[in-house]
């Protein structure tokens, strides 16, 4: 005879990876997440593998992203804690400018992904999936999320709203298709580009935030205004020297700081 034993107090099972109990356990789930992320990078950060393939994504967290509920500080916080591991391990210089390390090497960022920045996109794009699709299962969740925010509860989509307008974009999802601006210019976004606004957005408020410090970044910054420079070509060693070690890239970024 088979006994299927009860679930204890304080006892978790998973579901599809996701660590449940009476309910989501959802920080928890950002506990041991970050735990196993933060373990596996400075094994990465620590190992001879070249500098461009240092800078990972985040399969560990990006995969409970669009289920989870985190806290923004505690984001921050595991935000904080990678960019410890790199300048332990000599990827950065502790005075370095950190916005240049999440914008793309193209324009002569690094290529890291923020933890909170990919949540906040992650959270945006799960929302709009949700406002324009037409399964009649997904559209049962839209009306449960705006009769929860008619009653001053958490929403969904909501919180996607606010996210995308601290990335500089005015997301509107009050009709049937949604609709977006961006804050700074008002120029339209049609559905299907607001992804690729996102990204845009974020690297210009980067590069904003590298261009209002006061002297990290400066010649960087200096670049990116020069007229008589090719910003593709000012940066293609960058980009395209695949096998370049941390140390060596490290070493330049301090040079342009």
């Amino acid at each position: 005879m088979i006994v299927i034993q009860s679930l204890k107090q304080q006892s978790h099972y998973k579901f599809l990876g996701v660590l449940e109990n009476i309910k989501q356990e959802d920080r928890l789930a950002l506990e041991c997440a970050s735990k196993e992320y933060l373990k596996r990078l400075s094994v990465i950060w620590s190992s001879p593998l070249s500098d461009v393939n240092k800078v990972t994504a985040l399969p560990v967290l990006s995969y409970l992203m669009p289920t989870q509920r985190w806290p923004m500080s505690e984001l921050q916080q595991i935000d904080r804690e990678v960019r410890k591991v790199i300048v332990e391990n000599g990827g950065k210089h502790p005075a370095g400018s950190s916005a240049l390390l999440y914008l793309p090497r193209a324009v002569g960022g690094r290529g890291m992904k923020s933890v909170e920045t990919v949540y906040k996109v992650t959270k945006i794009n799960t929302v709009l999936k949700i406002h324009g699709s037409t399964d009649s299962t997904v559209k049962l969740v839209k009306n449960w999320d705006e009769n929860s925010a008619s009653k001053g509860r958490h929403s969904v989509l909501a919180e996607a709203v606010k996210y995308a307008k601290e990335l500089g974009l005015d997301l509107d999802l009050t009709k049937p298709n949604a609709t977006c601006q961006v804050a700074s210019t008002g120029d339209e976004i049609i559905d299907n580009k607001v992804p690729e606004a996102l990204k845009k957005a974020i690297i210009s408020r980067l590069q904003q935030e590298v261009m209002d410090q006061k002297w990290q970044g400066k010649i960087t910054a200096a670049r990116w205004e020069d007229q008589d420079l090719s910003l593709k070509e000012c940066y293609t060693w960058l980009k395209g020297w695949k096998a370049a070690p941390t140390h060596t890239i490290a070493g330049i970024e301090e040079l342009y700081q």
